[in-house]
């Protein structure tokens, strides 16, 4: 089984917040950080509306749920400043099977068949390039009502689009869409994550390894890897829970009658009493999807490829700063794997200087990018910071990441008054 195309960048342009054309490339790690709305879950959105569109679907253009996140309501919810006859770009590049990177751009408009009031998207442009050489692009006649081919005769016109992809008129995918296979596969982890619920059934089904974007199905994920033809992905839950919160996790399978389940429970390292899991708080839950989908991501095998991005929304929320220093080491620990590419959202000054002082200490600065999201000039930007080898950022925003440092300058001052 190939593994998944590999996302390498995804850019847009009057996409939501971001009116300007920007592009975000994908380090083995990259790190989103910015004010509360200012568009960093767009941004994440995107990335994952594109590779769901990658995958095809029942209209052009960008899906409108990934699983149980909305990305729009029709075209209104994906152009900037919702204008119900306007339009968005994006793209993304990807390496392909043959080592080469693919670059897919495409211009969406409003569909013709349908109302200003509630647009539904339709393609009007479409081109792949591989490295510099343009393979296809497709435009939509306007008067004919059809799309155009314009560089390669045997390259027949599609009919339609599924999603962001061109369909033939006997209804298959056009013969280009071969070279977009594998599907990029993203896996999104949430920030809005709860305890896993139980899992009790009459009959197990195949376990598909995603805990899903709420952590809902990790129970389940952890009940599978128990019997795993590779065990050692479940040891690796095991040491980083250990790692992080000092604490010995347990999976067992139960049975009554026809009912089977999968019990979680954990316990303080040297004592010897075990408890549910949901009885030992909310930081511990609330990091054990991430280390799931992190460890499967270290993890590859034929069975279980390594998805081309795993995305983890404030993988810190619900942990005091010891513990999310520890949560950034564990997530290096995964891009060392060279496995995976993760993209991380996050509001912690310590995850993030707990990374610098790695850089310090030798891990390659190249393999890290940082954005900043900009929401302070006319249109919303995504900037990214330099990163050096000392682990220094010489551009910080004003006013980031240095709170602590005016807060106990202010201290300081206070005690000379007195």
């Amino acid at each position: 089984m190939l593994p998944p195309l590999r996302l390498l960048q995804v850019r847009a342009s009057n996409y939501k917040a971001f009116e300007q054309p920007f592009e975000l490339d994908l380090a083995p790690l990259t790190l989103l950080f910015g004010r509360n709305g200012s568009g960093k879950s767009a941004l994440v959105r995107l990335a994952l509306g594109l590779a769901e569109a990658l995958g095809g679907g029942d209209s052009p253009g960008l899906p409108l749920r990934v699983g149980d996140i909305s990305l729009g309501n029709s075209l209104l919810g994906f152009v900037h400043g919702a204008v119900s006859n306007g339009e968005y770009g994006i793209g993304a590049t990807v390496l392909g099977g043959e080592g080469q990177p693919l670059h897919l751009d495409v211009l969406v408009r409003k569909d013709p068949r349908t109302t200003l009031r509630l647009p539904g998207q339709w393609i009007e442009r479409w081109s792949l390039r591989a490295g510099d050489d343009e393979l296809e692009t497709f435009s939509w006649n306007r008067t004919d009502k059809r799309y155009n081919g314009s560089l390669h005769p045997e390259h027949a016109a599609p009919a339609t689009f599924a999603g962001l992809l061109p369909v033939s008129a006997d209804g298959g995918f056009h013969p280009l869409v071969a070279r977009l296979r594998p599907t990029p596969q993203v896996i999104h982890i949430g920030a809005a994550r709860g305890i896993p619920g139980e899992d009790f059934i009459v009959q197990q089904p195949k376990v598909t390894l995603d805990v899903g974007s709420t952590g809902l199905h990790t129970r389940r994920v952890l009940g599978a890897l128990r019997t795993h033809p590779r065990p050692e992905i479940l040891q690796a839950i095991v040491e980083m829970v250990r790692a992080c919160f000092n604490f010995d996790l347990r999976v067992e399978e139960v049975a009554q009658g026809p009912i089977q389940g999968t019990i979680l429970e954990a316990k303080p390292c040297g004592r010897s009493t075990w408890l549910p899991l949901a009885e030992i708080g909310t930081g511990l839950s609330h990091a054990l999807p991430m280390f799931v989908q992190y460890a499967l991501a270290a993890h590859p095998g034929e069975e279980s490829p390594s998805p081309s991005l795993l995305i983890c929304e404030e993988p810190e929320a619900h942990a005091h700063p010891q513990i999310q220093a520890r949560i950034a080491d564990i997530i290096l620990q995964t891009v060392r794997s060279g496995h995976c590419t993760t993209l991380v959202e996050t509001h912690s000054e310590t995850l993030v200087l707990r990374i610098r002082r790695r850089i310090a200490e030798g891990f390659p600065p190249d393999k890290v990018a940082i954005y900043w999201v900009d929401d302070e000039q006319a249109t919303t930007q995504v900037r990214r910071l330099h990163l050096d080898e000392r682990g220094n950022v010489e551009d910080w925003p004003e006013g980031w990441f240095d709170s602590a440092m005016h807060e106990v300058s202010a201290i300081h001052r206070a005690l000379g008054r007195l």
